[in-house]
């Protein structure tokens, strides 16, 4: 009975750790893919029984995918690497990958053990954010009078150009976070 609670509980974190687990045998063929959730960032018809770096050359176009077929073939632990694929027809996904190497009793490397999860979302949310923060930099710095935006604490948040020019003497206290005073 102990046995079996403790199978339950590794079998519920597995459930709630990722959305897909992924396993590849010593060459790095991908031997299987569990389907946590219904997410599809991973079609297994497409990559199972192909080796890793095949899989990677078919999501393509991520400079950081050299790197991860580095540390994999190297046998090294990795955790949260977030990569995008963009395949034809598709719309772009990223994903965040995690996997160990396993050893045998004898230490005999055997393959990897790993999690990805679909993060298309988060990822498109900060590129959204960055957008609009570049956007009200703009928008600030073409303003034809002198800037400044306070906090809730008058703790110094943005600042145009305009505003250095008229605050000149002022200029070395225009930090993030300065305090209205110290201006």
């Amino acid at each position: 009975a102990e046995m079996e609670d403790q199978v339950a509980r590794y079998r519920d974190l597995a459930q709630v750790s990722a959305d897909r687990h992924w396993y590849t045998n010593e060459d790095l063929t991908l031997t299987q893919i569990d389907s946590i959730s219904k997410q599809a960032w991973l079609r297994t018809d497409v990559v199972v029984g192909g080796t890793v770096q095949e899989f990677l050359t078919v999501a393509g176009g991520d400079p950081r995918l050299a790197d991860f077929v580095e540390q994999l073939e190297s046998k090294r632990s990795f955790r949260n690497l977030v990569f995008r694929r963009a395949l034809p027809g598709e719309r772009p996904q990223s994903a965040r990958v995690s996997g160990r190497p396993v050893y045998d009793k004898k230490g005999r490397f055997q393959g990897y053990r790993g999690t990805v999860n679909d993060v298309t979302a988060e990822v498109e949310q900060r590129q959204s954010a960055l957008r609009a923060q570049i956007r009200l930099n703009e928008a600030i710095e073409t303003m034809p009078a002198a800037f400044m935006l306070f906090d809730a604490d008058d703790r110094l948040v943005l600042w145009n150009t305009q505003a250095l020019d008229v605050f000149r003497s002022a200029r070395a206290h225009f930090t993030a976070g300065a305090s209205y005073f110290q201006i």
